[in-house]
């Protein structure tokens, strides 16, 4: 199971998934995905395109103001 933030400087969660993939052959692991408030709803669809059931769930990060 991993839990990864969607956004880094240089890759984002989508872009993981896409890798993990690759590289485990399809037998890729469970996500669980840490979105911040610019978190586009359609990137949820894509992920789930991608790995179907594997996306356990989307934890929204709250900020402070």
């Amino acid at each position: 199971m991993v839990f990864t933030e969607y956004n880094f400087s240089t890759i984002n969660g989508f872009d993981i998934i896409k890798h993990s993939k690759e590289k485990l052959h399809n037998n890729i692991p469970i996500f669980n995905m840490i979105v911040d408030n610019n978190f586009e709803e359609d990137n949820i669809d894509k992920m789930y395109n991608l790995i179907g059931n594997k996306l356990n769930c989307i934890i929204s990060e709250q900020t402070s103001i």
